[in-house]
């Protein structure tokens, strides 16, 4: 686990107004351009194929339109969804959605080993007690929860993963509390989160997340007591190195 000396992790700042002005100054002249090349685009169009409604096409944001025809898109902008009526889009939208039997079988896998995942993190939280549990299955991977009485999540992304606990006590969901402010304790790679079978384990994770959030703690709230001899440069209740002591103190919460 590699724990380091905590830090603030704040929401970003509001953006600037000025930039909210010009960003929609740029948006205005770009759908004023649109509107006034609208003739344009309906001259193209009645060049290609014959459309089902040619003013739908010339307002359609997608790419078969108002190129010239390919039948490789859309078939040259017929079968465009614009063109389409309701029952046909209906229609394609059942095929999106029509899962081959082995589709299926991998679908009804897969929930059968989140059931079983969500049973062994239940069996762990209860063994650590805290109250925890899975908010995201991946991309990213988040195990969010609450131990000794402060709000803290784990998210891996990317083959990296961080572990930060709520700045403010009284935040109850540092995860799902937009802006609130975070302190990072600790941080690693993804091959930490695997079990034995080097396999992605949230009951890894979560024991992983607990151990760092309880450590950190201890070393916040530690009054590291000086040891015996000079030569041993570490404090004997949490481990911490005395020179760095005050590194490792929690920063408070920025005022509201």
């Amino acid at each position: 686990m590699n724990l380091h000396p905590p830090r603030m992790w704040l929401p970003p700042d509001p953006p600037d107004q000025t930039e909210l002005d010009a960003f929609e100054e740029q948006a205005r002249a770009m759908r004023d351009d649109y509107a006034a090349a609208r003739p344009a685009r309906l001259a193209v169009l009645a060049t290609g194929p014959a459309l089902r409604d040619i003013d739908k096409a010339a307002d359609c944001r997608c790419s078969c339109h108002p190129s010239p025809a390919s039948p490789s898109l859309h078939e040259g902008g017929a079968r465009c969804p614009c063109q389409l009526t309701e029952a046909e889009r209906a229609e394609l939208w059942d095929r999106v959605f029509e899962y081959t039997d082995e589709e299926a079988e991998a679908l009804e896998r897969r929930e059968k080993e989140e059931d079983e995942a969500r049973a062994q993190l239940a069996e762990a939280a209860a063994e650590l007690d805290v109250d925890t549990g899975v908010e995201c299955w991946a991309y990213p991977f988040v195990v969010a929860g609450t131990c000794d009485g402060r709000s803290f999540f784990l998210r891996e992304r990317h083959g990296h993963w961080r572990v930060e606990v709520a700045a403010d006590p009284s935040c109850t969901d540092l995860w799902g509390t937009s802006g609130a402010p975070g302190i990072e304790i600790a941080a690693g790679s993804a091959a930490d989160l695997c079990d034995a079978g080097r396999d992605a384990s949230p009951v890894v994770a979560l024991r992983l997340a607990v151990r760092a959030v309880r450590l950190s703690g201890l070393r916040d709230r530690c009054s590291h007591e000086v040891p015996s001899e000079e030569s041993h440069q570490f404090c004997r209740r949490c481990g911490t190195p005395l020179h760095e002591a005050e590194l490792w103190k929690w920063p408070a919460p920025p005022p509201a």
